[in-house]
């Protein structure tokens, strides 16, 4: 799978328009300091059965797959992602484990996510370093369920976390 187009940098940001180039990107954890822009509403599953979570969704990543942290700058430019689904014993969030991230003018809507044993975020599961949220929103149909651990727009971790202009 590639992106829609660009280099990763600020000028040419990776573009991502649907939910594969969006995984790439989440699991993009080599390349640190890297650009992305949002550029399409993103369905990870399809939200248009009320009752879409329990009709076997596609499972998003958590801290059991994606083991090192995500480090870069995101433009959601406006966009929403819709679908995000975890149910596991595992730390999970749009991005599993970020530092030193910048998540911009993002919104996440009709979520559950769901941990057994560790944290959940709606953008971010574990977070460290710097986070910076500049107008994100999570709606009001997300679930986010941590029975032994914190949730929360941030689950857990050891961020210096800035968020401006989010709901």
């Amino acid at each position: 799978n590639s992106f829609a187009g660009g280099i990763g940098t600020y000028a040419n940001p990776y573009l991502i328009e649907n939910a594969e180039q969006l995984a790439k990107a989440v699991t993009n954890t080599a390349e640190t300091g890297k650009y992305y822009k949002i550029t399409e509403d993103i369905y990870i599953n399809d939200v248009s059965e009320d009752n879409w979570a329990e009709n076997s969704p596609n499972k998003w990543f958590d801290t059991s797959i994606v083991k090192q942290y995500f480090e870069g700058t995101v433009d959601g430019a406006g966009h929403t992602v819709y679908g995000l689904y975890n149910n596991s014993g595992s730390t999970s969030g749009l991005f599993p484990k970020a530092q030193n991230t910048t998540i911009s003018n993002l919104r996440i809507s009709d979520a559950d996510i769901t941990c057994t044993d560790g944290n959940v975020g709606a953008f971010v599961g574990f977070g460290a370093g710097v986070l910076n949220f500049n107008q994100c929103g999570v709606e009001e149909d997300v679930v986010i369920t941590a029975t032994k651990g914190a949730s929360g727009f941030i689950g857990y971790g050891y961020p210096s976390a800035s968020i401006n202009e989010c709901y």
